[in-house]
């Protein structure tokens, strides 16, 4: 299981929530902050369908960054995702990129793009030429391209996952 956590303006609280009820996510808690004017979930994710929910996610919530909890035998790692918003000519289309940290803390080894089957092709070169954070995700090596429950899902591999970036300092 993956924990999921995010916040997200009131205006976007029915859609994400709409969203949660049809799923198989599970509402751990909600906490309304009045100050912010926002609310801040907790999910719980099968494993098998974490790329999946979190472009449900971008569709519902539009552009957040999640923070992903997840929990082995022996460790515990701490993903981070990035629902975003790209502009095409034909449109704006939802994106989920998916960092995960599991050999190295400071740079991910793996990183997962969901986009949705209908989305135009040239959506992918410009997801895949972009640089998120200190993370350019065109260095990356390609894994794998599947198509599953409505959605395009991109495997890459990073140069640190194959040891030639160190951790930082």
């Amino acid at each position: 299981m993956f924990t999921l956590e995010f916040e997200v303006p009131m205006e976007r609280f029915n859609q994400v929530m709409d969203t949660i009820t049809w799923s198989e996510m599970s509402l751990e808690w909600v906490y309304y902050n009045e100050t912010r004017g926002s609310a801040v979930f907790r999910l719980s994710v099968p494993d098998d369908c974490l790329e999946k929910y979190l472009l449900q996610l971008a569709v519902a919530a539009g552009q957040i960054e999640v923070t992903v909890v997840e929990k082995r035998k022996t460790k515990t790692y701490i993903h981070e995702a990035f629902l975003i918003s790209v502009d095409m000519p034909s449109g704006s289309y939802p994106v989920s990129v998916l960092f995960k940290y599991r050999d190295n803390k400071f740079y991910p080894t793996d990183i997962t793009i969901a986009v949705l089957p209908n989305s135009p092709p040239d959506l992918l070169k410009a997801v895949l030429n972009l640089t998120i954070g200190r993370v350019q995700i065109s260095t990356a090596r390609l894994v794998k391209r599947v198509v599953e429950d409505n959605a395009v899902v991109i495997h890459l591999k990073t140069q640190t996952s194959e040891g030639t970036i160190q951790d930082a300092p």
